[in-house]
This record gives structure tokens, C-alpha cells and sequence, in this order.
């Protein structure tokens, strides 16, 4: 019996089919985040790199070309899983943070299929981050998902 598995492009238009049913309270949490100024990007992306919700602020230009933006959606995935290779002695996995010169990006594990990942502007103080931190954990504990 041969099995025949998804293409990349299969399994991401899956992603988004799913997204109106499954995911739609992404879709709130991401407009919250995005609301905060020097959000410039904040998006649930599945275990393949794929947005099921959220995206970039409206009014604010991408730092990347389109090709660059493939390749940021694989590194966003080896990132992801890098927090799952931690001895489980260390706990759950919280957030990752990586500071640029032009921007601060953060992925938050929320189940182990989604995580929610957002960009912000690199100046703004540790309590911004905190605030975004708190907004997903508290929507975090009151969504079955």
C-alpha cells in the first residue's frame, strides 16, 4: 500500500483551510497584540511555518523581500522546535527571544502544534514585552485549545 504524503504547498493550504474553523480564536489574540504600538508583526503559525492567523500591521512595510520571507518561515520553525530539545528537567518551554538591530522577534509555544510569534521595534522597554507576554499567557489559560 503506497501512502501518499502532502506537498509543503498541500499541507500550508490545509493550514489555512483550517483556519476560519479551528483557529478562529487566533485571530482575536492577534489583533490585540497587533493593536500595541511598535507591534509590527504577530501571527499563530502551525508546526509547518504556516500563518493561521494574524500577519503583518497594516501601515507597516515588511523588512524583507518575498524570498526572504520563505526562508524566515523555515528558520521560524527550526526555532520553534529548538524549544521542545531542551531537557524536559528545565520545564516548559515559555517564549524565545531573538534581538536584531531593527527589530525584536519573540515565539510563544501554545500548543505543541501552534506557537504565536510577533516582531516588535527593538527599543521598547522589557515591561512592553512583559505586557505581550502576559496578553498571550492570559489568553493562553482561558482557551481550551
Amino acid at each position: 500500500m503506497v501512502v501518499k504524503s502532502d506537498t509543503y504547498a498541500e499541507s500550508k493550504e490545509k493550514s489555512k483551510n483550517l483556519m476560519e474553523s479551528d483557529f478562529s480564536g487566533y485571530s482575536k489574540l492577534c489583533e490585540e497584540v497587533l493593536s500595541l504600538e511598535g507591534v509590527r508583526y504577530c501571527a499563530a503559525r502551525d508546526e509547518l511555518g504556516s500563518e493561521i492567523a494574524g500577519g503583518q500591521k497594516k501601515g507597516i512595510e515588511r523588512m524583507e523581500s518575498d524570498e526572504e520571507r520563505e526562508g524566515s518561515e523555515h528558520r521560524v520553525v527550526i526555532m520553534s522546535g529548538l524549544m521542545d530539545s531542551f531537557p524536559s528537567s528545565f520545564g516548559s518551554p515559555y517564549s524565545l527571544s531573538v534581538k536584531f538591530g531593527n527589530l525584536a522577534m519573540f515565539v510563544f509555544p501554545v500548543t505543541k502544534r501552534i506557537s504565536v510569534h510577533v516582531t516588535i521595534e527593538p527599543d521598547l522597554s522589557p515591561e512592553f514585552t512583559t505586557k505581550i507576554e502576559r496578553m498571550i499567557e492570559n489568553w493562553k489559560n482561558g482557551n481550551p485549545t
